[in-house]
């Protein structure tokens, strides 16, 4: 009986060993990920060194932009180039209906031929008085010609300096206002009828260009010119480019009540992708936190009493007020409240609530 026991004993303690070789990886492994599911997510307090940048959505736009219309109205003849021409200084780039302007010509000319013949008739002659009269006259027929002439070269439109053809507002056969030509990005106004006028052909840098970007209030406040950063393209995914703060307003503009302050970024290298009008996303290093205390963006909440971290101290969290230095896209810098080698609880792990506990004034607790 003794013996039959002892055998059952070695056979259950046999199979125990088996099992274990068997399962028990697996059951010790349950048990370390159930103990870490619920185990709190923290972060160490440390001295870490981050920039801080101020990003902004924008338009890209071509360096040296101009706009240039006919110093006269009238109905377009031809168009001499296309989107995308290089021209050259003095180039033709159109031509408006001048069959008014010729016919004032002929005119002016056909007049300084009858007082010159009125001149010459006047010095065969012996009267002073006629020949002083005739002499007046050729000369106003003389001024009458010359306006003739200007106004004839109005009609015709020439590059005023070497450049790209950006774009073409108008065609053959549609009329078009005085207008002249000026450094572009703002619609011309028509004189006394309240009414804006796209130019009528924009030529510019086609190769160089800068981004008008728009900046909040709290970034505008510490961006200069020179500062640097870089930038991506919607059209061209995995493009980015580095650029440098050339002129941010001093002035803001209301964007659907919230104030915005309007910033020129000048692209330091080019990509024959790029295209104007294409929109931008800006990130302009503002500022470099070097050495400081941080912890992840995440880990800060504010309550009544200002910004709070958690510190986990003993098994718990400890609701502590902090106060703030420079913000990153990841890091926090910690002025006062913490020391390094805390911890601080991380919102939203498993078993753990995703609000932080009721804030209060305590101390920080020693790590």
């Amino acid at each position: 009986m003794v013996r039959l026991l002892r055998s059952a004993l070695l056979v259950l303690g046999i199979a125990v060993v088996l099992g274990l070789l068997a399962f028990g990886p697996q059951l010790v492994s349950h048990l370390f990920a159930a103990k870490k599911a619920n185990d709190p997510a923290l972060a160490t307090v440390a001295r870490r060194s981050f920039p801080v940048v101020a990003t902004a959505n924008g338009i890209l736009l071509p360096q040296q932009e101009m706009d240039t219309n006919f110093a006269t109205a009238g109905q377009i003849k031809e168009i001499d180039v296309q989107v995308g021409s290089q021209v050259t200084l003095g180039q033709v780039l159109a031509k408006l209906d001048d069959s008014a302007q010729q016919a004032t010509l002929r005119g002016a000319q056909l007049a300084v031929g009858y007082a010159q013949q009125a001149l010459a008739e006047a010095n065969a002659g012996t009267s002073k008085q006629s020949i002083t009269t005739a002499q007046l006259q050729l000369a106003n027929a003389n001024l009458q010609l010359q306006r003739a002439r200007d106004d004839l070269a109005k009609t015709v439109l020439t590059a005023p300096e070497s450049a790209s053809v950006l774009q073409i507002n108008n065609q053959v056969g549609e009329n078009v206002s005085a207008g002249g030509t000026h450094s572009g990005g703002v619609p011309m106004q028509l004189p006394g009828s309240g009414v804006t006028q796209n130019p009528f052909i924009v030529l510019g840098n086609g190769t160089s260009f800068d981004v008008g970007a728009a900046f909040g209030q709290g970034d505008a406040a510490q961006i200069k010119p020179g500062q640097t950063g870089t930038v991506t393209f919607d059209a061209v995914p995995g493009l980015a480019l580095p650029v440098h703060v050339a002129s941010i307003a001093s002035v803001a503009t209301q964007v659907n009540g919230v104030p915005q302050f309007g910033a020129t970024v000048t692209l330091d290298e080019n990509d024959p992708r790029l295209r104007s009008g294409m929109t931008a996303s800006v990130n302009v290093t503002i500022a470099q936190a070097d050495n400081v205390l941080a912890v992840p963006n995440q880990a800060v909440y504010t309550s009544e009493n200002g910004p709070h971290v958690d510190v986990w101290y003993r098994g718990g969290a400890v609701p502590t007020a902090v106060t703030l230095g420079l913000t990153g896209d990841q890091l926090t810098e910690v002025t006062s409240g913490l020391t390094e080698g805390q911890q601080v609880l991380l919102p939203g792990p498993q078993g753990l609530p995703t609000s932080p506990p009721q804030a209060t004034s305590a101390a920080s607790p020693s790590p």
